[in-house]
């Protein structure tokens, strides 16, 4: 990317996250239809925005997700973990048995895929 010398840091940042931005829905555009119709479910809507704490978001009643603008940096297995990971909230609320049974029928390495992007999320977290 590049990027005037004279650009503000901000004009950059803003550059910066049009392009993940991009990236990040044509692979849920990508992803999302297929996995919906593998889950028998389907959201309304989704959007993206920058989030400081979760990777995804669903709104149950509305059908609406919102995803993470740093997943544009992740692999598609994790991007494809987190679609199915909140699609299952469309289903099932809480992280509850139900719900972990439904991630281990949809998406057999979840908890692999957990862990990994929830270590780079949180980089200082000590167990």
């Amino acid at each position: 990317m590049y990027v005037r010398k004279s650009s503000s840091i901000d004009n950059k940042e803003r550059l910066l996250n049009s392009f993940y931005k991009d990236n990040l829905q044509v692979k849920i555009e990508k992803f999302m239809p297929v996995l919906e119709e593998l889950i028998g479910v389907k959201a309304k809507n989704y959007s993206i925005r920058k989030m400081k704490n979760k990777w995804g978001s669903c709104n149950t009643d509305k059908k609406e997700i919102i995803f993470n603008l740093d997943l544009a940096k992740k692999k598609d297995t994790e991007i494809k973990y987190v679609i199915i990971h909140e699609l299952i909230h469309l289903i099932e609320r809480k992280h509850n048995n139900n719900f972990k049974l439904l991630m281990d029928k949809y998406c057999p390495k979840w908890e692999e895929y957990n862990e990994s992007i929830n270590e780079l999320l949180n980089p200082n977290k000590i167990d």
